[in-house]
């Protein structure tokens, strides 16, 4: 799919419950549950597996790692959203398919992300509410605390909104390589961003009603018939179902 369609396509996901282009996204599971009819389940999915979308015959459901940082949570979100608004096939995503995809659907799934969590429009208005003179690593750490994304993900976007010069990107992308953020903002006293993803990072399991991982935990989806569903093996699926007490009843 041609760019400026994937990027029109975040725009008008964005929209459906109303939320403005030229302001941080409230809250991205809202956004994919209550806007979308996507259900999303958050577990502890290990150190390999970010997260998966799946197609289903009784409809899409979307799993996460809640094991990951709440700003990767949100991308990954999103990104899984990007295959559902996109029509793409079934996907499981790792850290490194999202890092550095080489698969069309998953770059426009992180070409998606990027627009439904920080569009430009919206990088461009905060920029002028916040008037500085120049962008410097302050500017990136509070953009990303303002949107909920992570500093290099922050500078990203203001690239995208033609707001640093290259020289400058050059040496912003040093410092946040050089991890000279990672005390910023609290010494800046930047509030975490709190939305709905991130108390489900925090309550977790998270198992929406009516999924896959629901009737799992009923006893209508045998563990085999789930870990074909989310390719993954087997013996991973029932380790991970043990480790968040979702246990089917008579297992």
């Amino acid at each position: 799919m041609a760019r400026d369609e994937v990027l029109a396509a975040a725009r008008a996901a964005r929209g459906v419950l109303g939320w403005s282009l030229e302001a941080p996204l409230p809250d991205v599971l809202e956004l994919v549950e209550r806007g979308h009819g996507v259900p999303v389940g958050v577990l502890d999915l290990g150190p390999e597996l970010a997260g998966a979308y799946l197609r289903r015959p009784r409809g899409a459901l979307i799993l996460l790692n809640g094991g990951d940082a709440a700003s990767r949570l949100r991308f990954t979100l999103a990104h899984e959203l990007g295959h559902h608004v996109l029509e793409h096939a079934q996907s499981v995503d790792t850290a490194a398919t999202l890092g550095s995809p080489t698969r069309p659907m998953e770059i426009d799934a992180n070409a998606f992300a990027a627009e439904l969590l920080a569009p430009v429009a919206a990088v461009r208005a905060w920029l002028t509410s916040r008037a500085a003179a120049a962008v410097g690593l302050d500017e990136v750490v509070a953009l990303a605390a303002g949107f909920g994304i992570s500093a290099p993900a922050a500078l990203f976007r203001l690239v995208a909104a033609g707001a640093v010069p290259r020289d400058r990107v050059r040496r912003l992308r040093a410092e946040l390589d050089e991890d000279a953020h990672l005390d910023l903002r609290h010494r800046l006293g930047l509030p975490a961003f709190e939305d709905g993803l991130s108390l489900a990072r925090e309550r977790m399991p998270r198992v929406p009603p009516g999924s896959a991982l629901d009737a799992y935990a009923r006893g209508e989806l045998g563990a085999e018939r789930l870990a074909a569903m989310v390719r993954v093996a087997l013996q991973e699926v029932l380790e991970t179902m043990w480790s968040v007490d979702l246990v089917p009843p008579g297992g």
